[in-house]
This record gives C-alpha cells, sequence and structure tokens, in this order.
C-alpha cells in the first residue's frame, strides 16, 4: 500500500496539482467495541501512522495541521472512528476545500456489503451495497436487512461530491481489513456471517457478504 500512495503522489506531483494546501482525512478502525474482539483489527492503525510519516515527509510536504486522524478508541470522543465522526470529518473538508486543493482520504477497517436500498437513479447490478464499517458499527438487522452503523458506498459519494463541488480533487482509498470468516454451518451475530451457500439471488439475501483483503 505505501507503494501505491507514493506513486499515486509521484504523478501527482509531476502533473503539478499538489499544492500549498492539500488536506487529508486518516481514518483507522480497529476497535469495534459493540462486536467480538476476535473481529477487532491491527493493521488500520498501522496504516494512519504510515500514511500520516509519507503526507508529511519532505517528498509531499502535506501541513499536519491539515491532517485529521481519527484512529482506533481514544478516551476523546471526538478522535475516535465513529460513524458520526467521519460524517463530519467529512463536512469539514467541503466546507474547508478550495479550488485546485488536493484532498487525500484513507479509510481503513472492515468492509462488507448489503441488500441495496432501492433507489431509482442508484442500480446496484448485483443487488448489493458495499459499506464500510466505522467504530461503532453494532450487529445485523435481519428486519432491516442492514448491519447497523454501516456507511454505505452512496453515502460516500454524496460526501465527496461535496468537495468535488468546490473545485478540489479527492483520491480516497478504501482499504478493507481481513476478517477470520466464521464457520459457514453455524449461525454468527456478527455482521460477517456468510450464507451456508452462495444465494442464487444475492439481492434477496438476509445477510451481507464479507469482502476480502484489498
Amino acid at each position: 500500500m505505501m507503494f501505491s500512495w507514493q506513486t499515486f503522489l509521484a504523478f501527482v506531483l509531476a502533473t503539478g496539482l499538489l499544492g500549498a494546501d492539500n488536506r487529508a482525512l486518516l481514518v483507522g478502525v480497529s476497535e469495534y467495541p459493540a462486536l467480538d474482539k476476535a473481529q477487532w483489527l491491527v493493521g488500520p492503525e498501522n496504516d494512519v501512522a504510515l500514511a500520516r510519516e509519507v503526507l508529511t515527509g519532505d517528498r509531499f510536504k502535506f501541513p499536519a495541521k491539515n491532517i485529521a486522524s481519527l484512529v482506533g478508541w481514544p478516551k476523546k470522543e471526538e478522535l475516535r472512528p465513529t460513524r458520526a465522526n467521519i460524517a463530519k470529518a467529512f463536512e469539514k473538508l467541503a466546507k474547508d476545500a478550495t479550488k485546485d486543493d488536493l484532498i487525500f482520504i484513507l479509510m481503513s477497517g472492515h468492509g462488507s456489503q448489503q441488500p441495496a436500498n432501492e433507489q431509482e437513479d442508484d442500480i446496484e447490478t448485483d443487488g448489493l451495497d458495499e459499506v464500510f464499517l466505522p467504530a461503532d458499527t453494532t450487529e445485523w438487522n435481519p428486519v432491516k436487512a442492514t448491519i447497523e452503523g454501516a456507511i454505505i458506498d452512496d453515502e460516500i459519494k454524496v460526501w465527496t461530491d461535496k468537495i468535488r463541488a468546490k473545485g478540489a480533487f479527492v483520491w480516497i482509498i478504501l482499504w478493507k481489513g481481513k476478517e477470520t470468516e466464521p464457520n459457514r454451518h453455524e449461525e454468527s451475530k456478527t455482521p460477517y456471517h456468510r450464507e451456508s451457500s452462495p444465494c442464487p439471488d444475492r439481492a434477496q439475501s438476509r445477510r451481507p457478504w464479507p469482502l476480502s483483503h484489498g
């Protein structure tokens, strides 16, 4: 992943897109207090630390004051990578962004899928929405057919569109952690359970399908 960041940013430097007011949002979700610790991750905190090191280094020189981090589960609630805090951080980026800014966003944590919401202007051909799981994600809701607290890909699009509307360029990386998949023949209360066999019509599936490591 380090190679990918540096390759992209080297391209940005070469094309003259990197400016003085570049901004970044680094999200690393390693702890999920409402879920079993077996579902917690180690990598996201390292991802955030490495990203900050690369961005603020001599080569790319992102101002430290322009980098917001939501990582782990610190005592200060406003620094936790919860759904509300992530949404607020995107709102701040949209507010502060100016024309030709480069906005780098890293979201590292669990990813999954769930049945798509029915929107005429957003048809999911596979019947599934991709979702990112913030730290305050809870259980799979079989009535709503959703993972409680998950951030849907459509929401991320709306948030990033608001930043782009200011004339800024947005580069976002969603780095999905690899979870331990439960036994396919056992019931699981976590959001990572698969059906024991693939559903012929996945849009009718009552549980999300986990995503493998990015």
